[in-house]
């Protein structure tokens, strides 16, 4: 059975836009100067329109360290915000943002009383960035959760 013109489909609903990456620049500018303005929902949901845009793209893992942060800081999504950055390790390790995302986590998992989770995100954020400037609250953290 033909569909018509304007109809979407399952299929088709599920397939992310692309964008160029000028528009990906634009969207990301356009969320940044939300955030800038205080207007957390509306950053976050162009974080995810770059996210969508382009999921595997630098701007992609720059957008989710972003939207963890929005969710974790002002939009009170502790959960969310542990996905975005759990996500945005995933898909670039080692990436230009590897510290504050392990730091998200640690935080993350603070806000949620995962005390197990937290001890353990610590000791990964100290082993991977042990001369950090977090890394004095890091230890005073985990000598805190640990009962040391």
């Amino acid at each position: 059975m033909a569909r018509g013109a304007g109809s979407r489909g399952p299929v088709e609903a599920q397939v992310a836009p692309v964008a160029t990456p000028a528009q990906v620049e634009d969207l990301m500018r356009l969320a940044n100067t939300h955030r800038a303005a205080g207007e957390w929902k509306q950053a976050e949901a162009v974080y995810q329109r770059v996210i969508r845009a382009q999921p595997r793209a630098m701007s992609a893992y720059v957008a989710r360290v972003a939207s963890g942060s929005l969710r974790l800081e002002h939009l009170r999504d502790a959960r969310g915000a542990l996905r975005q950055f759990e996500t945005a390790l995933r898909t670039w390790p080692g990436g230009v943002l590897e510290q504050e995302a392990r730091q998200g986590i640690t935080e993350a998992h603070r806000v949620l009383g995962n005390a197990a989770e937290e001890r353990q995100a610590l000791e990964e954020f100290l082993s991977h960035h042990p001369d950090s400037p977090h890394a004095v609250a890091a230890r005073a953290r985990l000598r805190e959760i640990s009962g040391r």
